[in-house]
């Protein structure tokens, strides 16, 4: 999480909006992540995608969860290691209750909202 953090203060610097997509289960590495952004005077939001472990079960392309269950695999975020939910998410997205549009909608609206995205060419996706 740290090194994926300071990649993209990297990017930031050459004006580039990063978007990272991880399993980050510690608040601790996350909070440090958001801190070293505000340091610099990134804006940094935290999106929490709040799914129950049972439907990500059914989402899992890689059996892994299957995996977990047999005991072939330890220390799984959520099964037998800890996953600590934000207390301060600036997004958050129930992804099992919306459609991939509403998620990215709400994602780009907020960006939009707090002038991330200012200057931007409006795109709609095919």
């Amino acid at each position: 999480v740290r090194r994926t953090g300071e990649l993209s203060t990297l990017f930031s610097d050459a004006g580039i909006i990063t978007l990272v997509g991880l399993i980050s289960p510690y608040r601790a590495d996350r909070d440090a992540v958001r801190k070293r952004h505000e340091d610099q005077g990134i804006p940094f939001y935290e999106v929490f995608l709040d799914v129950p472990v049972d439907e990500l079960k059914k989402r899992d392309p890689k059996g892994q969860y299957k995996r977990v269950e047999s005991g072939e695999l330890k220390h799984f975020t959520c099964i037998d290691d800890p996953y600590e939910e934000p207390l301060h998410p600036e997004i958050t997205l129930k992804t099992h209750e919306l459609k991939i549009e509403e998620s990215s909608d709400i994602l780009f609206r907020t960006l939009e909202r707090d002038g991330i995205l200012v200057g931007a060419p409006k795109v709609t996706p095919p």
